[in-house]
């Protein structure tokens, strides 16, 4: 099931196994928690209450290696620079803040990242090739490189603005949520032929959640790729956590019928066959716009 890392942990925030010595002299190597650091004045007290565990306000090699996780939720934290300081770390969650950019380029650890409901335009994990576990729902990413993420087994990327999404890469991965995004058409089959096929003999099937029933769903996936995704040994699954069995014109959330060719000025229109229309249609059928079964009519 799809949850948030803030949920499967206790109140603990930063966990530490510092020993409780006594101060000592501040070598070449500390880092000094100020704001050419740690520009963010929330994310900078955060660390001074929680990481410094001496309290002379600076980090030292120790104090960054006994830092493994960090949950900063919810704290309306704007900038994370100073997170690659903590080299040692493996779990981040810092999910429902207001970050419009990420760096996690030097947190080479990493195996759980929760970064999702941020403003999130762009995402890079080249460097963390040992992660596992990804969160990056309701965002803005347009794209998603997970090629250098072979370890990954979990990835939550629902309501971004996704075309596109190569799993090729991503064999060890079991679960997949990836509702609201813009993904069709060959950009669904190339999805669906990335996917690992699940052979591990547990006798569990891999998990696509895929179509949300909103109508903001713009994903469109018709009944031949969702067989082709059960051929692969994989559930695929709405929003709500029921079967899908793929489009065929009649299974769309809601129906509108008379012109709706005046409906608003952004359109994205696709054929009862799934493929995407590069204009609005003018001639007299039935289409899917946005998500919805449209009757025009002359």
């Amino acid at each position: 099931m799809r949850t948030n890392i803030f949920t499967r942990f206790s109140a603990v925030v930063c966990m530490l196994t510092a020993m409780a010595a006594a101060p000592s002299e501040s070598s070449a190597n500390n880092i000094t928690i100020n704001k050419a650091n740690f520009p963010d004045d929330i994310f900078r007290q955060y660390v001074l209450n929680n990481c410094d565990a001496d309290k002379n306000q600076s980090l030292s090699d120790q104090e960054i290696a006994d830092v493994t996780t960090l949950f900063i939720n919810n704290m309306d934290i704007a900038d994370l620079t100073g997170i690659g300081y903590f080299s040692s770390l493996n779990l981040l969650a810092c999910h429902e803040n207001k970050l419009t950019a990420l760096d996690v380029s030097k947190n080479t650890a990493l195996t759980e990242l929760d970064c999702g409901r941020n403003q999130l335009t762009a995402l890079d994990l080249s460097h963390n090739t040992a992660l596992e576990m990804l969160w990056c729902n309701v965002n803005q990413l347009t794209s998603l490189d997970l090629s250098h993420n072979t370890a990954l087994t979990f990835l939550c990327c629902d309501y971004n603005q996704l075309t596109a999404l190569d799993l090729s890469h991503n064999t060890a991965l079991t679960e997949l949520y990836c509702t609201y995004n813009r993904i069709s058409g060959e950009a669904m089959d190339a999805l669906i032929e990335g996917l690992p096929v699940i052979t591990d003999g547990s006798g569990f099937d891999g998990t696509f959640c895929v179509f949300g029933l909103g109508s903001q769903e713009q994903n469109v996936v018709t009944k031949s790729q969702v067989s082709a995704a059960i051929a692969k040994g994989w559930t695929v699954l709405t929003d709500s956590y029921g079967t899908y069995e793929g489009s065929d014109g009649s299974t769309f959330i809601s129906s509108l019928s008379g012109d709706s060719r005046n409906l608003g000025a952004y359109d994205c229109w696709y054929d009862l066959q799934g493929r995407r229309l590069n204009v609005k249609p003018t001639s007299r059928g039935i289409y899917i716009r946005n998500g919805k079964k449209v009757i025009l009519k002359d």
